[in-house]
């Protein structure tokens, strides 16, 4: 899989907390721009903006499988579905998220379409 796929030799993080940085990455946008700067979580509660495309949206309308496994922290939990994801397996502990992936991986390459597996 990583013969086929990115490797980043040159990267930097937009934000040094988790949300705002995720928010970065999921969006190519700087933290303020897609609404995030601060955390996700309560009690901050801070969201990645409804305007914003998630890639799990961008990759959803190409035609992709897009699965979330583990936690996102753009938006509360329970609406992951609004950033474009297919399927959302619940949050568990890391090795059981590990196993899950996996398993899917498998399921998923035997698909007919392509696929965005975020773990």
């Amino acid at each position: 899989m990583a013969a086929a796929g990115v490797r980043f030799e040159k990267s930097f993080c937009t934000a040094p907390q988790c949300s705002p940085s995720r928010a970065s990455l999921h969006t190519g946008r700087y933290p303020h721009s897609a609404g995030v700067m601060g955390l996700a979580h309560p009690p901050f509660g801070w969201r990645l903006d409804p305007r914003e495309r998630h890639i799990a949206h961008l990759l959803a309308e190409a035609g992709y499988s897009t699965t979330l496994v583990g936690m996102q922290h753009l938006v509360e939990h329970g609406a992951e579905l609004e950033l474009g994801y297919t399927r959302v397996l619940p949050v568990a502990p890391a090795y059981s998220e590990a196993d899950a992936a996996i398993a899917l991986l498998g399921d998923l390459a035997r698909q007919d379409r392509p696929f965005y597996l975020e773990l």
